[in-house]
C-alpha cells in the first residue's frame, strides 16, 4: 500500500498516509491522531494524552513518522495541530473531526481496492493491524497493552482473542479446501477415507504412537443420525 503511486489523487494519498502513520504510532486511534499538537512533539518523542482515557503515552518519533509529518507541514502553518485534519483550529472542531473521519474512511476503501486488500480499509484497521502484527511476533500481552494505551491487560486479551479467532478461521478454511476443492460437491465419506482413518486409529490404539485412549467411532444409525460422533 505504501508503494501505491497516488500522486495524482491527493485525497487518496492523504488517507493512505494517515493510515500508515496511525500504524507507525502503535495503532493510534484517529481521534487522537487528529488532536495531536505540535507541542506534543519534543526531543525526538511524541507525548500525548488519549482522548478516551486521558492516559499519557510517549512514542519515539522515527524517521518514517517524520517523513509523513513533514509532507503535510505546509498545510498546518499557523495551526497548533500537528496534522491538517482539524482546520481551522477553534472552529467547530468536533464537526470537523467527524467529517474528516468519514472522508478518510471513504477514501481508504478506495485505497484498499487499489492495493488489492481483501477487507474494507478503515482507520480502525490500522489499530487492529498493529495489534495483530505485534501478537504474531510474540510480543508479550503486557507490552501490547501498554503500547495501545489500554487501561488493563484484560482489555488487550479480549482484543487479541478476536485476532486468534481470525487466524483459526483462516486455518480452518485451508483445511476444508485441502479435502474439498470449492468446485466439488460436499465431501462424501468413501471407502478409501474410511480405511485410512481406521488404520490411523488402530495404529494409535495398538501403541504405534504410544498409549492413546481414543473413543471408538460408530456408524451413523437410527440412534446416531444427526448427532456428532463421540
Amino acid at each position: 500500500m505504501r508503494r501505491l503511486d497516488l500522486s495524482g489523487d491527493p485525497k487518496l494519498a492523504f488517507a493512505r498516509d494517515m493510515f500508515v502513520l496511525s500504524f507507525y504510532l502503535r495503532g493510534i486511534p484517529f481521534v487522537d491522531l487528529a488532536h495531536l499538537h505540535k507541542s506534543d512533539l519534543k526531543d525526538g518523542r511524541l507525548s500525548y494524552k488519549r482522548q478516551k482515557t486521558r492516559q499519557r503515552l510517549s512514542i519515539e518519533w522515527t524517521p518514517q513518522m517524520r517523513e509523513i509529518e513533514r509532507r503535510y507541514a505546509p498545510l498546518t502553518v499557523g495551526s497548533p495541530y500537528l496534522l491538517p485534519i482539524i482546520r481551522p483550529a477553534g472552529s467547530d472542531e468536533r464537526r470537523q473531526y467527524d467529517n474528516a473521519l468519514r472522508r478518510v474512511n471513504r477514501h481508504l476503501r478506495q485505497v484498499g481496492r487499489l492495493a488489492g486488500v481483501a477487507i474494507p480499509l478503515s482507520t480502525y484497521v490500522a489499530r487492529h493491524t498493529w495489534a495483530s502484527v505485534a501478537h504474531a511476533l510474540q510480543v508479550p500481552v503486557q507490552v501490547i497493552s501498554e503500547g495501545m494505551g489500554h487501561d488493563c491487560e484484560l482489555t488487550t486479551r479480549i482484543y487479541i482473542a478476536s485476532l486468534d479467532d481470525t487466524v483459526i478461521d483462516r486455518a480452518n478454511r485451508r483445511i476444508i479446501s485441502a479435502v474439498q476443492p470449492a468446485a466439488e460437491a460436499p465431501l462424501a465419506c468413501n471407502a478409501k477415507m474410511t480405511t485410512f482413518v481406521h488404520r490411523q486409529c488402530t495404529g494409535l490404539r495398538d501403541g504405534a504412537l504410544g498409549h492413546v485412549d481414543l473413543p471408538r467411532m460408530r456408524r451413523p444409525g437410527p440412534a446416531t443420525d444427526g448427532k456428532e460422533l463421540e
